[in-house]
């Protein structure tokens, strides 16, 4: 999953693309190149207007809010394309969101905000094949969270401005504390923050029980229905009604094995998704 309100997370953010998806992928499913980036809302800065054909509408506010940039004349006709000729709106935004552009994208705000730098070409390599074949960012986020490099940065924002908000950070309790409120959005409770702490064993925590840690929180019902609201939130523009709440939960948890990114795409390319494109253009 994502952190909530991800880029990540694209909680994540947490994923296996279904076969003959994958296999259609696999098969050339990429568009032209990008074009130049532009800000703004999704759907209402690209052109469009009412007389906006809805399958273009949908596929600007695909690229606007999975690649932050307007799609290209080139980009339209080429995925308004494959729509007509039958490919599922699933289908679309799958290869959109895999696409090199788009794992880009997923793993830059990862390293990025928590590190304050890019990843190196090793990492993004490594990541980028990841999240093609788990479409989950959860073990992306539990390697950086679970760092070193993050650990001993939180020691020397510490050193740097030593306020009351800072004391705890490069301590293992403080560490704890910041992935409550990053990952599942609360301070700790009593019995979770001990459970943890002992868990790192008297000689305190190294980054692979850090990455534990992080993996545990990600995979809680907690974090899956902050999942589900974050979906919602951010694609549908609605919190999740509780039939929609319990169906997805379950889904992470279930038959999906937390394929948090496939969830997204559902919501995406639904019936709903695809009317409120058009009523954002």
């Amino acid at each position: 999953m994502t952190a909530p309100s991800r880029r990540p997370a694209r909680w994540p953010a947490a994923l296996a693309a279904a076969g003959v998806v994958a296999l259609l992928l696999l098969g050339g499913l990429a568009g032209p190149a990008p074009a130049s980036p532009d800000q703004g809302r999704p759907g209402s800065y690209c052109a469009v207007s009412g007389s906006t054909p809805p399958d273009h509408a949908w596929i600007i506010a695909l690229y606007t809010r999975l690649l932050d940039r307007c799609p290209s004349p080139a980009d339209l006709d080429h995925w308004a394309g494959r729509l007509a000729g039958g490919l599922s709106r699933y289908a679309v935004a799958e290869a959109v969101d895999r696409s090199d552009e788009g794992t880009a994208a997923t793993i830059a705000a990862a390293y990025g905000k928590p590190l304050g730098r890019a990843a190196t070409p090793d990492e993004r390599a490594r990541w980028t094949a990841h999240l093609r074949t788990a479409r989950d960012d959860a073990a992306l986020l539990a390697a950086v969270y679970g760092s070193d490099e993050y650990f001993e940065l939180g020691s020397k924002r510490r050193a740097e401005d030593p306020s009351p908000r800072d004391e705890g950070l490069g301590t293992d309790e403080g560490w704890l504390d910041d992935m409550y409120q990053t990952l599942l959005a609360r301070p700790p409770d009593e019995a979770g923050h001990a459970h943890f702490l002992a868990s790192f064993g008297p000689a305190g925590s190294t980054s692979t029980t850090r990455a534990r840690v992080v993996m545990a929180m990600l995979r809680s019902p907690e974090a899956a229905r902050l999942a589900v609201r974050d979906g919602y939130l951010s694609d549908l523009d609605r919190e999740p009604d509780p039939a929609g709440l319990a169906f997805w939960v379950d889904w992470l948890r279930g038959r999906s094995h937390w394929q948090t990114a496939r969830f997204r795409s559902r919501l995406r390319s639904s019936d709903e998704g695809y009317a409120l494109a058009g009523r954002i253009a």
